[in-house]
């Protein structure tokens, strides 16, 4: 528990000082830049391999940095999230570390360029590092993420609200999530999160 608020704090100290960098050193660009950073938390739904789930007992917390230039369908994400995933009476915690390619839909479904809704859709490849509660060893995974993030515009042409939900697969799991031996090769789960992005 305490090292799970240690990690939010260390990332909320993060974003701020980044905001607060943003507002000193560029506060006159009105949100040209190509650059948003992104923090968020959220609920992993389990899929497999997974004993006896509970609704609400796992959950993550993600941040990202976004290279997406205007007027541009494509763009980019560096992403990481550690997720606290609980399944019967074990857990299994997780490090995910991602490259994603964005594609936004917005022109595809003629969205006007001046809207405060966008919608952005990506895929994600990396690594995870997953920690068990019953042993030892670390299981080094291949991370692939692909979904779709709506966000609406809700201050100043820069600050965002999102809404993230991804289907993840993690490759080479040993770990069921109550950090027991899987019998599998891999996992996977559905992710809902909520968020704020800040354009640079």
């Amino acid at each position: 528990m305490f090292k799970n608020r240690f990690v939010l704090l260390i990332l909320l100290v993060v974003f701020l000082g980044i905001e607060s960098y943003a507002q000193c050193y560029i506060s006159n660009r009105r949100g040209s830049s190509k650059f948003s950073v992104e923090l968020g938390a959220g609920m992993p739904i389990l899929i497999s391999p997974t004993k006896n789930p509970k609704f609400g007992d796992s959950k993550k917390v993600e941040l990202g940095l976004r290279y997406l230039p205007r007027d541009n369908d494509f763009g980019l994400r560096g992403y990481y999230s550690f997720a606290d995933l609980s399944d019967d009476t074990g857990k299994l915690e997780i490090h995910r570390l991602e490259l994603q390619g964005i594609y936004m839909l917005d022109h595809l479904l003629g969205i006007p360029y001046n809207s405060i809704f966008e919608l952005e859709t990506y895929f994600g490849l990396g690594a995870a590092l997953g920690k068990s509660s019953v042993r030892p060893s670390i299981n080094k995974m291949i991370a692939i993420t692909v979904g779709v993030r709506p966000r609406i515009l809700i201050y100043n042409n820069r600050l965002h609200a999102y809404l993230d939900t991804s289907y993840g697969m993690l490759l080479n799991q040993k770990y069921d999530y109550t950090g027991s031996a899987s019998g599998s090769s891999s996992g996977s789960m559905l992710h809902l999160s909520v968020g704020l992005s800040y354009r640079l």
